[in-house]
């Protein structure tokens, strides 16, 4: 991988046959990344990131910030993990069968082996099975508000499914299949509700119409909320992905 060192910051160079400007990517994981054609030198790259440097500093900040709002979840009793826009404490007790649970303010995860007596290996195991039963429990939400606001609204999605994006928290096809993001379980439920009541309106409007708009207004009035707390908490459900999106060694 071609690297250009500018202060102290390395760049990743991303080189594309034909492209015409240069652009600066600062991803959620810390890394840095300059996208150019195939032919420009690395001192014309160097100048141009020197003159953005500000900007760069200022990106990296941000990020930095992201990143320590969003730590990185260890699978430990004791840690923080949202759901449906509250915040429980994770307790992992020894018990059968393998199952999560909220009880008395904690989320309650029981697993065979103690926490005590988990390996490395054991614990990054139960993690994985941690993250997947919380995706059950996520399907199984969505799809009850789903039915709930179908019935309520009138209107039949031709199919779900579920999906793991970073931003995309939902979709409705032009056969009216709706898709929805696992990630919601951790919003409040007046925000997933708004997904689903805007995913659903696209049954009889696929577009951004006023008449669309007036369709999710007769049933929420959190538009306006939900789009803002779905643009600032696009990370926190980075724990529940195969990989961390801000975390990635």
């Amino acid at each position: 991988m071609e690297t250009v060192w500018v202060e102290e910051y390395s760049f990743q160079v991303r080189r594309v046959a034909g492209r015409r400007r240069l652009s600066i990517t600062v991803r959620p994981d810390g890394s840095f990344w300059v996208s150019t054609n195939k032919t420009l030198s690395q001192k014309r790259i160097r100048s141009f990131l020197l003159e953005q440097m500000n900007w760069v500093r200022s990106s990296a900040e941000t990020m930095d910030a992201l990143r320590a709002q969003n730590p990185k979840k260890q699978f430990q009793s004791g840690e923080i993990y949202p759901y449906l826009g509250n915040n429980y404490e994770l307790v992992i007790q020894e018990s059968r069968p393998l199952r999560l649970q909220i009880q008395d303010g904690k989320m309650i995860f029981s697993s065979p082996i103690s926490e005590k007596k988990m390996s490395g290996e054991q614990r990054r195991y139960y993690q994985q099975k941690f993250q997947n039963t919380y995706k059950k429990v996520a399907k199984k939400v969505l799809t009850t508000r789903l039915e709930y606001w179908s019935e309520r609204m009138g209107l039949q999605a031709q199919g779900l499914s579920f999906r793991m994006q970073k931003s995309v928290w939902g979709s409705c096809s032009s056969t009216n299949k709706i898709s929805l993001n696992m990630k919601l379980i951790v919003a409040p439920l007046e925000i997933l509700d708004y997904v689903v009541i805007h995913e659903l309106a696209h049954i009889l409007h696929k577009n951004h119409s006023r008449a669309f708009w007036n369709v999710v207004e007769t049933y929420t009035r959190h538009r306006h909320l939900a789009a803002k707390w779905l643009r600032d908490n696009v990370y926190l459900a980075d724990f529940l992905g195969p990989k961390s999106d801000l975390h990635p060694n």
